[in-house]
């Protein structure tokens, strides 16, 4: 789960009078807060006036009309106008989250080492559930699998053709509001699909030799086979890949092997994550 945390907090500006009713708000969805302004007003949607201003960072946050609700019916209830601005504390409260999700992925390769099958379950809570229930269809969120296999006008398919392409969806119940966070739901299902993760030694080396990712982060201390045994082995094959190695391991000798080993970088936790991601593009772009 992650807030929205935007840079300007939520606020926004509403003027209910008897034959009109202005709001000036940050949204996303101008739509919608019309909708939901003439539903708290009782004024018909032509008599709703939406002033869209400078987002201040959105995020897919200010799509949701609920702090436009607050704001008419704050002016309904003063007979003027009311600006609210949301202390952060009640921002990450009151938030929408984005949707925590789990992978289980398993592939096939041919003999070439190319994907040739492709079986994902996934548990995610419902992006689409606050939308209405046409978001919903024959219990698949959409939107909640784009990245993979998202439908709707949209098409936010996984990039890669893969035949033999199955995929199961199990939306789960928290009591949590959800919402699309930057680019939906692209983000944590891009992780999913991009990155498989190994549990030990011997796992991480089979992975490594059947799928030959451009790069892989080793964590020194795994069991039954560690990560410097991995990493020796992977130069002794002549697997063509880079090594960051990940360990708490902060002595000058150890960080000496893994170099000697062919490690191309190494680092001690705890660590930055912003710092382990600017080493792994670096890498990368080798």
């Amino acid at each position: 789960m992650v807030a929205h945390t935007t840079m300007e907090p939520i606020n926004c500006t509403a003027y209910l009078q008897n034959d009109r009713c202005d709001v000036w708000a940050p949204t996303q969805g101008q739509s919608i807060a019309q909708m939901v302004a003439s539903q708290v007003s009782g004024l018909p949607p032509d008599k709703v006036f939406i002033h869209t201003t400078y987002l201040g960072c959105g995020l897919g946050r200010r799509a949701a009309p609920d702090f436009v609700a607050e704001a008419v019916i704050a002016s309904k209830i003063a007979g003027k106008p009311v600006k609210i601005v949301w202390s952060r504390e009640d921002d990450i409260k009151y938030d929408q989250f984005r949707a925590a999700v789990c992978h289980r992925i398993e592939a096939g390769l041919d003999g070439e080492g190319k994907v040739v099958g492709w079986f994902h379950k996934l548990a995610c809570g419902s992006i689409g559930k606050g939308m209405g229930p046409d978001a919903i269809k024959d219990g698949v969120d959409e939107m909640s699998l784009w990245g993979i296999k998202g439908g709707g006008p949209f098409k936010c398919d996984t990039a890669y053709d893969i035949p033999n392409f199955y995929v199961e969806q199990y939306l789960s119940d928290l009591p949590i509001p959800v919402s699309p966070w930057r680019s939906v739901q692209n983000a944590p299902n891009a992780f999913g699909m991009e990155c498989f993760m190994a549990a030990d030694g011997p796992s991480a080396l089979d992975t490594i030799r059947r799928q030959r990712p451009h790069a892989v982060v080793l964590d020194v201390n795994m069991p039954e086979m560690d990560g410097y045994e991995v990493l020796a082995a992977i130069r002794r094959e002549g697997i063509p890949i880079r090594v960051l190695l990940l360990t708490a391991r902060q002595q000058e000798g150890d960080v000496l092997r893994g170099f000697a080993l062919g490690a191309d970088d190494y680092v001690v936790k705890p660590f930055s994550p912003m710092e382990l991601v600017a080493r792994l593009k670096r890498l990368l772009s080798r």
